[in-house]
């Protein structure tokens, strides 16, 4: 903490600004941006409360309001927040450890002192609170919210509550044994049910029947099971069972779970370690024909579990995965559970046919297989029907359980050209279709396009009926559900909200849609922001926040954000009009920024698009220095309000655009075989674009890419000499030795060749069938060509793109005396997690593009270098004379 303290002491001197209105930012700024979260609304929608993140600086606020009138309480670094289904109480622990009971619209608050934790259940109608003290009698406590009467029981190291909220097993630790205890919390009786040690993981069903628990003793595991009002509580499962066989043991730190019609107790097994001799040979041995490689095999020892079942009826015990399978539960397979095979890794299925996944149904009777010839998705709410998609991804189907027959059930939906934007090397194009739900009462299954919502007849016997009547498509804007992440199940004339992200304007929003469809949706509101966006974004995007409705009435939570502004919440009853709550605006204090989404043509004349971030004190008669920032397509983030941070690799525009830059992020689109030069085509031709402007200084124009991007930047400064200075973080250098390389030591051991033929870089073939456009895609081959001052970031501990990647590119350019420099992070992956070295990469970032991109003066790490002997004793920040 010392370290980074002194960094911005250094930085803060370097980077203060005279703007007599609004300030640059300074690095202690970025890490204690505020920001909302966390937001709840009561039943009754009359009251909503948040959290403020660093505010104070370091803390949190919880703020408590209401959303009718003017009451309003905040409370410093509190947690765990809930409203009473009442909405007479909020409730929560305050950063002394006591538990509060608010009064909403009050000004009382009581408050018990010394709670760990706590949580509210309803049992016929009546609201309870459960809260464990830290007092050394440990109590639990079950509280009355009406009455506020109390049931306290001492000694209580942990419990585990059904879902039902009808029972508790209790945790006590005597003199000297374990002890558990079955609790009714209707009737409030408690009875011992077990006493022994080394107890391990409890669990206990859904209604509150039966429970089971782990005893981990040095001559084996055990699972002790109990059923309420049956026979004492005895061993169901142990290490001796020969179902299991000699080489398995229970896992005893692993959770295991009842299944949802609590017939069955689930659990997890393990492999028992091997004895090796001190003096046995330790040899690796790579097998041309081994369907997965050593390399990965090896990383994967440790993590190996799989799962057995125990019938509770009879007790009878079924393995149901083996090696090179995983397990997958689903709450509608009552009888079933899916298991995924594969010997090889999936992403060489392409070549490999041992690396293609099989995916089978097994019974929980009777362990019997049964092939799914479909790629598991969704199961029907009746259980009959498993949907998913082929092998190509291109419809989607239904598996029937009872009869094995496979329907296709989007063949009718039509096919559209436009859809087929997957840039990636594949014969067949996917067409994006996914499940979005069911209509259970029309036997129906609901559908996703690229844009519209589709009705499909899980019989097969009806057309598809498009009920967004086409409007997604015809307005190119993508409709989904919201709340919908599992596909939820909903009534054929009920209007339903859903949500709305315009591809062209780039607005957000929401209509209401009739599911009885012929009709288009009607639109609530639609506007610059991002409220809760439509489809999967890259992991620089904000998704929004799904809105939050109370349980009582038709009043929604939501969150709202811009460019120009931070997110905060607001509450609606019709989503037109909107009552704000928060007002977090901290870039209302400085130098902030504004986007403008554009069209530019790229090298060979086709049009894309980009965003222009500009300074929100720009002066059209100055000259900026530009950085072009990019990432395959960041176009659609237009609205996305851009948190200020330090970097971990990620280039942060607000900072850049504080400190007097322009920043252009232009879309790049790929011609599979040629990726280095669809990057090129797009920026350099967003390079030309910007020449056209009399605020750009065209002679100061830098680019920035990591990952991806940063093999993108690799390949630019070595085929293209319009740049003034170019920064690459973690990327790839030479194609050839990448793609004959495995992941570094933070990775899977994976070889990389996919990457290269199938997935990122897009090279679409073997090396040895088009060793040309290896050689054609990789910069290193090019290296003679650089001009451009080039700072590369590569870490040794990098499991993505391996640290030699950096030493090629270096001692290349180094060989050939171009001006490089390279910065290498202990203990670093791909990006930078430690907050002292996120501020030293921003810090260096910054100065090598303003001496390259603003003549400031050369500062001596990149002037004189440092010394290894100097390295975490001297940083080099000062500036040369």
């Amino acid at each position: 903490m010392k370290y980074i303290i002194f960094l911005f002491a250094i930085i803060g001197l370097t980077y203060k600004t005279s703007m007599a209105q609004k300030r640059s930012f300074q690095i202690e700024d970025l890490n204690n941006w505020p920001a909302v979260s966390n937001a709840i609304i009561s039943d009754n929608g009359e009251y909503a409360a948040y959290f403020i993140e660093n505010q104070p600086t370091g803390k949190k606020t919880l703020v408590i309001q209401s959303n009718i009138g003017s009451w309003k309480r905040k409370i410093i670094d509190a947690k765990d927040l809930c409203f009473s289904k009442d909405s007479h109480l909020a409730i929560f622990i305050n950063q002394s450890n006591n538990l509060c009971l608010m009064r909403l619209g009050f000004v009382d608050t009581s408050s018990i002192s010394n709670v760990n934790d706590f949580k509210l259940f309803t049992i016929k109608e009546q609201e309870y609170i459960l809260y464990q003290t830290k007092t050394p009698e440990k109590c639990m406590v079950i509280m009355n919210l009406k009455n506020f009467k109390k049931q306290l029981i001492e000694n209580v190291t942990s419990y585990v509550q059904s879902f039902n909220n009808k029972s508790i097993v209790l945790y006590k630790e005597g003199v000297k044994n374990h002890m558990l205890f079955w609790f009714d919390l209707q009737t409030g009786i408690e009875r011992q049910i077990w006493e022994g040690n080394a107890l391990n993981k409890i669990t206990i069903d859904t209604s509150g029947c039966q429970a089971a628990f782990i005893e981990n003793q040095p001559a084996g595991n055990k699972i002790w099971y109990y059923k309420y009002g049956a026979a004492p509580v005895a061993p169901i499962v142990t290490d001796q069972i020969p179902e299991l066989g000699d080489s398995l043991t229970i896992e005893p730190g692993y959770p295991f779970f009842f299944s949802k019609n609590e017939e069955y107790l689930f659990f997890p097994i393990k492999e028992k370690p091997l004895s090796i001799a001190d003096n046995h040979v330790k040899v690796d041995i790579w097998n041309w024909q081994d369907a997965k490689l050593q390399s990965q095999q090896l990383t994967e020892l440790n993590s190996k579990k799989y799962w057995a079942v125990v019938n509770l009826l009879n007790k009878k015990i079924l393995r149901l995965n083996w090696e090179d399978e995983e397990i997958r539960f689903d709450d509608r397979l009552s009888e079933f559970v899916l298991v995924t095979h594969n010997n090889g890794d999936f992403t060489e299925a392409y070549w490999n046919e041992s690396a293609k996944n099989h995916y089978f149904l097994v019974s929980l009777k009777s362990g019997k297989r049964k092939e799914i010839p479909i790629i598991p998705e969704k199961v029907s709410p009746d259980s009959h029907l498993i949907l998913g998609t082929d092998s190509l991804g291109s419809d989607e189907f239904s598996f029937e359980l009872t009869t094995g027959k496979v329907f296709n059930l989007t063949k009718q939906i039509p096919l559209y050209s436009e859809d087929f934007d997957f840039d990636r090397p594949q014969k067949i194009k996917p067409r994006g279709l996914s499940i979005a739900g069911w209509l259970p009462t029309e036997n129906a299954v609901l559908i996703y396009d690229k844009f519209d919502i589709w009705k499909v007849d899980l019989l097969n016997k009806l057309a598809p009926v498009n009920i967004t009547s086409g409007y997604g498509r015809a307005n190119q804007v993508i409709l989904r559900f919201t709340n919908n992440e599992d596909g939820q199940i909903l009534k054929g004339d009920e209007n339903v909200l859903i949500r709305a992200f315009n591809k062209i304007s780039k607005d957000n929003g929401f209509y209401f849609l009739s599911l009885k469809g012929n009709r288009n949706p009607q639109l609530l509101t639609m506007g610059p922001y991002i409220y809760d966006l439509t489809y999967p974004f890259p992991a620089s995007f904000s998704a929004g926040e799904s809105p939050i409705k109370s349980s009582d009435k038709d009043i929604y939570l939501i969150a709202r954000e811009d460019a120009r502004n931070n997110k905060n919440y607001f509450t609606t009853k019709d989503f037109k009009h909107f009552k704000q709550l928060s007002y977090i605006y901290p870039e209302r204090n400085y130098n902030w920024l504004s986007t403008r989404l554009i069209s530019f043509p790229m090298l060979d004349n086709t049009i894309s698009q980009g965003i222009i971030y500009t300074p929100e004190n720009f002066d059209s008669t100055k000259k900026y220095p530009a950085i072009i920032n990019y990432y395959e397509q960041l176009s659609d983030r237009l609205n996305q309000y851009l948190k200020p941070e330090t970097m971990d690799g990620q280039f942060n525009i607000p900072w850049f655009v504080s400190q007097g830059y322009i920043v252009f992020t232009p879309d790049i689109h790929y011609t599979v075989g040629a990726t280095g030069e669809s990057a090129k085509n797009a920026i350099v031709g967003a390079a030309n674009f910007l020449y056209k402007y009399s605020w750009i200084d065209s002679s100061k124009i830098g680019i920035q890419g990591h990952s991806f991007g940063g093999y993108e930047t690799n390949y630019i400064v070595t085929h293209s000499n319009c740049f003034s200075a170019a920064v690459s973080l973690s990327g790839i250098s030479d194609c050839i030795s990448y793609y004959g390389s495995l992941d570094g030591i933070n990775g899977f051991g994976k070889s990389h060749q996919f990457q290269m033929e199938t997935s990122q870089n897009r090279i679409g073939f073997s090396l040895w069938e088009r060793s040309d456009l290896f050689i054609k895609n990789s910069p290193i081959f090019s290296a003679n060509e650089v001009t451009t001052p080039l700072l590369l970031m590569n870490n040794k501990m990098d499991g993505r793109v391996n640290f030699e990647q950096g030493v090629e590119f270096f001692t290349a350019l180094r060989r050939l005396k171009k001006e490089v420099w390279m910065l290498q992070y202990d203990d670093e992956d791909h990006t930078l997690s430690k907050p002292e070295n996120k501020v030293d990469l921003t810090l260096r970032i910054t100065q090598f593009f303003d001496y390259y991109l603003k003549s400031k003066p050369c500062p001596s790490w990149i002037k004189k270098g440092i010394p290894a002997k100097k390295k975490g004793t001297y940083l080099g920040y000062n500036f040369e004379g």
